[in-house]
């Protein structure tokens, strides 16, 4: 009998509400999928795109965090932590010159 994979159920569900814009319930199914693998760097860095593309910065970065260092080689999740760390940036030197 071949053994169910509910991890990578979750994060197929989680990819499909993610696409159709079910945000909250995707996030509730990679984070099923995690508790069930947390050491898997795609179930983590997935997970990061959903929160960073809906403004949950901090938590974004936690996830891609998370990812690298299940997969520390992973030039996307690099990529995209970059890109956060760059956007987190920007915007709190933003705030800084706002309030001159």
């Amino acid at each position: 009998m071949k053994k169910i994979n509910f991890e990578k159920a979750w994060f197929s569900l989680g990819n499909i509400l993610a696409n159709r814009g079910e945000i909250e319930k995707a996030e509730e199914a990679y984070k099923k999928a995690i508790e069930i693998k947390p050491n898997d760097s795609k179930f983590w860095f997935h997970f990061g795109n959903l929160l960073f593309d809906n403004g949950k910065i901090l938590k974004a970065e936690k996830a891609y965090r998370k990812a690298l260092e299940y997969n520390p080689k992973s030039d996307f999740i690099r990529s995209n932590l970059k890109i956060l760390l760059d956007d987190k940036h920007k915007k709190t030197k933003n705030k800084f010159h706002k309030s001159e």
